[in-house]
């Protein structure tokens, strides 16, 4: 049975929550702990929180992926189209070349939005 102590603040509205007292550490290999931090960002959740909830056997929640996985491979595929044809571009007509850059690096910034960096 928890007592007051064992308590923590409410967090707009929520009801109080058991505190976690006790720390337990877990080691990782590299190649190891990159996969659980690949997991923990696909789930959109911090490393500590997302081990917690799969050692407690939480169901790891998934991010919503708006856009598909195809999409935005093509998009990837166009940006980087569009990047060498701007540094073509830039040597035969600087000007235009600069304006084709920065258009490839809004689009770029897009993809990135999308939660995908794209392979340049």
């Amino acid at each position: 049975m928890s007592n007051a102590n064992d308590l923590g603040p409410t967090r707009r509205g929520r009801a109080h929550a058991p505190r976690r007292t006790h720390a337990t550490l877990v080691r990782f290999g590299s190649a190891e702990r990159e996969i659980v931090r690949a997991r923990a960002h696909e789930a959109g959740r911090p490393v500590a929180c997302f081990i917690r909830e799969m050692a407690i056997g939480s169901p790891a929640p998934k991010r919503p992926r708006p856009v598909p996985d195809a999409v935005i491979r093509d998009m990837t595929e166009v940006a980087n189209s569009l990047a060498a044809l701007s540094h073509e571009l830039e040597r035969q007509a600087p000007t235009l070349g600069t304006r084709l850059d920065a258009a490839c690096s809004a689009l770029v910034g897009l993809i990135h939005r999308l939660g995908r960096p794209p392979d340049r």
